[in-house]
């Protein structure tokens, strides 16, 4: 008998070739040992699989963090002019990265984990210092230090505007930097750079006074309501008439010590003063000294004692005269006199009206044809005791009828409420830090997962001021004025230069940035 062991076939033959069929009991041996083998193979394969992605796991996870985090961007810097390539891997190990040593390195988040941002503040005010800020369900590292210029995480750049220089900025410019500016002083602060649409285009979100920047600080110098309503050195009207004669008080007071402003407000308080008595204190105009203790010789820390505040409560008005004129710049020229019970004759803002307490709690240059016109106004009203008394209406309870007012400080998340307590930031500077972090985070969010791009840009509406002027004979704001045109206009045509080489992806110094604008100008002929 043959056996034919062929895989296909489990039959045998006899001698004669007639085919014999096994034995039923055999076939579910056979079956059963072929599904063995079958099943093990399966199992060693899952197997084998499993090994290679654990350790590939492994392999992966041994990189340094710095290549993982540079790896997830897929940016294109613009390094050299015309240059538009993807980041060369090649490079890193070139090039280190500096790393935040106090940065974490993520943080879990909806069962996600998120880098960390760094927030770097390339100029800033006071003695800021590095540290982690918690805003939240996020946080991000508010850092100074220029070392981590070049970081994976730093994408957002902080100009405090006092300190901005043209030649000291971030650049090359990577392409998915956003820059920041924060500022609450007016652009005079520096040299009405930020008055000109070539320098506001570099940025991308803005902090100012201005209604229309992306974080508004209008009322950064008022502290609250409260503040407004305060009666802790208010004089009633029979008092401050007392004052008048007992002391010999003009019924206007001056405090400047910043003279010649490109507002031109003491050539106004000059003119005034032909014709109404005006006490001046400052350096401006000096007419009457300071006790000893408030001298400000060295310092304005004498505006801050409570003794000040006791002499200028005495006053029925206050010449309230900011040293720059720009849509809803307002400093504490406004509110110290509205604080202290003194009725302030203002140039300020031209909307200043949107921020009084009540419709006639301040008396507007601006609406005088003449200089005489106004001092005639306050002869009468300081003789007209009831009339007087309207313009401090605001200090009685439920006195502030601006409701506009009332709903801004409300929404406002920074400062202190009514009551004297801190709201969600103690001060607009770490506002507009969260702020910014958030944006941070979004912005890395979707450069990570490849999402569109939509920064804003900011423009010369959301902090610009217009040229100077000076007042002309009558007391109209409405004269150019050489002294301070020659300035904006310096200015305005180094903004120009720049922004012609910026644009190029030229790097120019001073030097040459001097002489491009010097060409600009002559050019226009201006």
């Amino acid at each position: 008998m043959r056996r034919n062991t062929s895989a296909s076939s489990r039959t045998e033959s006899n001698d004669q070739g007639e085919p014999i069929t096994e034995a039923k009991p055999r076939q579910n041996v056979d079956s059963l040992n072929f599904l063995s083998v079958l099943f093990m193979r399966r199992k060693l394969i899952i197997l084998s699989v499993c090994s290679l992605v654990l350790a590939s796991f492994l392999l992966t996870k041994g990189f340094d963090n710095t290549s993982e985090q540079s790896d997830n961007w897929h940016g294109k810097d613009p390094v050299k002019k015309g240059e538009n390539s993807d980041i060369d891997p090649s490079n890193k190990e070139k090039t280190p990265v500096p790393q935040a040593s106090d940065n974490k390195a993520d943080i879990k988040r909806d069962g996600h984990f998120q880098r960390t941002p760094n927030l770097l503040w390339w100029t800033f005010e006071g003695g800021r210092i590095s540290n982690n800020i918690n805003c939240g369900e996020i946080e991000c590292l508010s850092t100074v230090d220029r070392a981590l210029r070049d970081h994976d995480d730093t994408k957002v750049f902080i100009f405090y505007g006092t300190g901005v220089e043209l030649a000291d900025l971030p650049l090359p410019r990577r392409k998915h930097d956003l820059w920041f500016l924060t500022h609450e002083e007016s652009p005079k602060n520096n040299d009405h750079l930020f008055s000109h649409p070539e320098i506001m285009t570099l940025f991308n979100y803005t902090s100012t006074f201005k209604r229309q920047s992306d974080y508004p600080i209008p009322t950064q110098w008022l502290p609250n309501l409260s503040y407004l309503k305060s009666r802790q050195f208010l004089k009633s009207t029979a008092t401050k008439n007392e004052f008048q004669k007992s002391d010999n008080l003009a019924p206007i007071l001056y405090v400047q010590s910043d003279c010649n402003t490109c507002s031109d407000r003491d050539s106004y308080v000059k003119m005034l003063q032909q014709h109404i008595k005006v006490d001046s204190y400052g350096q401006c105009l000096h007419n009457k000294d300071m006790p000893d203790h408030l001298q400000f010789k060295d310092s304005m820390a004498g505006m801050h004692h409570n003794d000040f505040f006791e002499l200028t409560s005495r006053y029925k008005f206050t010449l309230a005269m900011e040293n720059a004129i720009c849509d809803d710049y307002i400093t504490e020229k406004v509110w110290r006199p509205l604080h202290l019970g003194s009725v302030p004759i203002l140039f300020s803002s031209p909307k200043i009206k949107d921020f009084l307490p009540t419709n006639n709690s301040g008396i507007l240059i601006e609406d005088f044809e003449r200089v005489e016109d106004l001092a005639a106004f306050i002869k009468r009203l300081n003789e007209d005791d009831e009339e007087y008394n309207k313009y401090l209406s605001f200090k009685n309870s439920n006195g502030i009828t601006n409701i506009d007012l009332v709903r801004h400080m409300r929404d406002r998340e920074w400062g202190q409420n009514e009551h004297g307590q801190h709201k969600k930031y103690n001060n607009h500077f770490s506002a507009f830090e969260c702020f910014a972090c958030k944006i941070a985070h979004r912005h890395l969010h979707n450069i990570e997962k490849k999402l569109p791009l939509k920064p804003s840009i900011a423009s010369v509406e959301h902090y610009g001021c217009p040229p100077p002027k000076r007042f002309d004979s009558n007391g109209k704001h409405i004269v150019d004025d050489k002294r301070w045109t020659e300035p904006f206009l310096y200015s305005k045509y180094m903004a120009k230069a720049f922004r012609y080489s910026y644009d190029k992806g030229v790097i120019l110094k001073e030097k040459y940035l001097k002489q491009q604008a010097k060409y600009l100008r002559s050019k226009d002929g201006e």
